[in-house]
């Protein structure tokens, strides 16, 4: 199940805009509420609402609800207790000024060369939901993309191992929250929008 709790503002929408957006990022529901409120705040915006009216309005969460009294079908948790101890996956990186580490990653040396990092940690948001909704018409472009925008050294890698983070096993990562992130993922399914001390995250599991 899903809790949405909408705005009086996200009504120009529909409902079957609503759900149309939700179902389009059935397990991303960051990125589900983002594009509700980004849409509906646009939507106003031609009406020629004011821009705080428009966005102060929009705001919208989405939760996955999971009844208590009903059990995991067996076959499906031995199936998730069984999950493989390592790994493959492509990230797209994206950096933002309030980071505390700046520009020091040295992971994302060479591609910050000669950078400064100035965009907010909304306007990276609004960059990598941009990119979900391409994702969603085609995922296999992911690699394509992190070479084009990811901000991490991994990028550079050729062909479709650009953005590779190579085999993570359990454990290994240092960031125990990414790798539930990672170890969450089906095979060429992509996340919701992660944050990490490195910046905002898109990531794709290739094995």
């Amino acid at each position: 199940y899903k809790l949405a709790m909408l705005s009086a503002n996200t009504e120009i929408l529909g409902v079957d805009g609503v759900l149309k957006r939700i179902q389009d990022f059935p397990k991303q529901p960051k990125t589900a509420s983002l594009v509700v409120a980004q849409d509906a705040a646009e939507a106003q915006a031609k009406r020629k609402a004011g821009r705080r009216a428009c966005l102060s309005s929009s705001i919208v969460a989405l939760l996955e609800v999971k009844p208590d009294d009903v059990p995991e079908p067996p076959v499906k948790k031995a199936k998730t207790d069984s999950t493989t101890d390592k790994v493959r996956c492509l990230h797209i990186l994206l950096k933002h000024k309030d980071l505390r580490m700046g520009a020091k990653d040295p992971e994302s040396a060479t591609r910050l060369r000669g950078k400064t990092i100035t965009r907010t940690q909304a306007q990276a948001e609004r960059e990598l939901l941009k990119m979900q909704r391409e994702l969603v018409a085609n995922p296999n472009v992911f690699h394509m993309m992190a070479r084009k925008h990811s901000e991490c050294d991994s990028a550079l890698q050729p062909g479709q191992n650009s953005g590779d983070l190579g085999w993570v096993s359990r454990g290994s990562s240092g960031n125990p929250q990414f790798e539930a992130v990672l170890f969450g993922l089906k095979v060429y399914e992509v996340s919701d929008i992660v944050s990490t001390p490195r910046g905002f995250h898109l990531v794709q599991r290739i094995a």
